[in-house]
């Protein structure tokens, strides 16, 4: 799912395994995982404050994957 900025979506749940993460919902039913410090909380919705796209990748061993973005702070490319 992608997540557009400026954009509402719902916060469903927090996860236990990753902590800086939040599940969201949008109006279509599209779920994803989205870094909590990406969005701006307005009660039960939240607010987009960056585009993101939730898309896990599951690489093969020898793939070649370009880094589009680093984030330092949680440890994720």
């Amino acid at each position: 799912m992608r997540v557009r900025e400026s954009f509402e979506i719902m916060e469903h749940e927090k996860s236990e395994q990753w902590p800086t993460f939040v599940l969201v919902v949008n109006e279509r039913g599209g779920r994803g995982w989205v870094r909590e410090r990406y969005l701006k909380r307005k009660g039960k919705k939240a607010v987009a404050l960056k585009e993101y796209d939730t898309t896990t990748l599951s690489p093969s061993a020898g793939e070649v994957l370009i880094v589009l973005e680093e984030d330092n702070e949680s440890g994720w490319l």
